[in-house]
C-alpha cells in the first residue's frame, strides 16, 4: 500500500482538484489510469478523451498496432515479452505518460545507467522531446525511495512554459521492472 502511494504522489504530484489519478494495480502489475467514465465536461481546461488524444499521438508517431484498454484508459503495445503503456489527456492537466513493463530483467535496481538509458529511448521514441533533453543534460536527481522503487526527479529547465516533469520512476513487481516517465502540462 505504502508503494501505491509512493506512485500515486510521484506520477501525479499536482492539485488535489485533479480528477485523474494513477495507480500501479499489484494483482495484474498494470499501470492504471483512474479517470471517471464521463463525457468531456464543460469545466475542462485540457482535453480528457484519453482514447482519441492517445491514438492520435501513437498515430503521428507511426504505431498502429496497439490495443486500447478503456478501463485503464490507456494504449498496450506488445514489444516481444514486454508491454509499453501510453496514455494522453486529462481535464485540469494535459498528461502524457509512457511506461513499459520489462518482463525478463536482470538489471539490479541500482544500475541507474541501464534505467535511464531506458527512459531516454521511451522519451525519444515518443517525442517528448523536453524530457529527453533534460535526460541528455543530465538534469537527474535520484530520490530516496523504497527498496523496490527508484525515482529520478527532473529539474526544470523553464518554469514558465507550464510543463512539468513528473520523472522517472523504476518499480519492481511480480512481473518485472516498470519504468514510467510522465510529465504534464498545467
Amino acid at each position: 500500500m505504502q508503494r501505491l502511494l509512493l506512485v500515486l504522489f510521484f506520477l501525479l504530484s499536482c492539485s488535489s482538484t485533479k480528477t485523474n489519478e494513477l495507480a500501479i494495480d499489484s494483482t495484474n502489475d498494470t499501470l492504471l489510469n483512474k479517470q471517471p467514465v464521463k463525457d468531456l465536461e464543460s469545466d475542462c481546461v485540457f482535453n480528457n478523451d484519453y482514447k482519441g488524444l492517445t491514438a492520435d499521438w501513437l498515430s503521428e508517431l507511426s504505431i498502429t498496432h496497439f490495443e486500447w484498454d478503456d478501463n485503464l484508459k490507456q494504449a498496450q503495445i506488445a514489444r516481444g515479452q514486454d508491454t509499453v503503456f501510453v496514455s494522453k489527456g486529462g481535464c485540469t492537466h494535459m498528461n502524457f505518460l509512457v511506461g513499459i513493463q520489462l518482463a525478463q530483467d536482470t538489471h539490479l535496481l541500482s544500475d541507474s545507467t541501464f534505467f535511464v538509458s531506458k527512459a531516454l529511448e521511451l522519451a525519444t521514441e515518443f517525442k517528448l522531446e523536453q524530457f529527453e533533453s533534460m535526460i541528455k543534460l543530465g538534469k537527474l536527481k535520484k530520490v530516496q525511495g523504497e527498496e523496490d522503487v527508484n525515482q529520478y526527479e527532473i529539474e526544470d529547465n523553464n518554469p514558465e512554459d507550464n510543463l512539468y516533469f513528473n520523472g522517472i520512476g523504476i518499480i519492481t513487481t511480480a512481473k518485472g521492472r516498470l519504468i514510467i516517465i510522465s510529465q504534464y502540462f498545467n
